[in-house]
């Protein structure tokens, strides 16, 4: 989602926004998934864009990224063990963590140039960081 956009009678235009995401489930029957709770998860960017930067109808921009990011949550399984003589299942409930150990995080860096009036080159190039 997109919080803010603001562009300078200079060429500038910055943007920036995010997302905070709450979910919970339940178990469907017979399921392995018990349910989840919790699931808390996070996405933002921050852009900047400069254009008419080295000629006329070209940009260059930066930007920052966070993936969409689990912060926080549990997920319970339960899964099947053994089988007994008399056909019984037993069960052993797990609950996983799912919270991210590592916080990806993307810097982009892009050029475009209009060629003409019906064409435009857009090269980008993005690193990646997990954190």
């Amino acid at each position: 989602m997109q919080l803010i956009k603001k562009t300078s009678g200079k060429g500038w235009q910055i943007a920036a926004g995010g997302s905070l995401g709450l979910s919970r489930t339940k178990a469907a029957t017979g399921s392995l998934v018990q349910g989840a709770g919790g699931v808390l998860s996070s996405e933002f960017f921050l852009s900047a864009e400069r254009r008419h930067w080295l000629k006329d109808h070209d940009a260059v921009s930066l930007t920052l990224w966070q993936p969409e990011t689990i912060e926080s949550g549990t997920l319970r399984i339960r899964l099947p063990q053994l089988v007994s003589p008399t056909a019984a299942v037993t069960h052993q409930d797990l609950k996983v963590n799912l919270a991210s150990k590592t916080r990806p995080l993307v810097l982009g860096l892009g050029y475009q140039q209009q060629l003409s009036r019906a064409t435009t080159l857009r090269q980008e190039v993005f690193l990646l960081s997990s954190g």
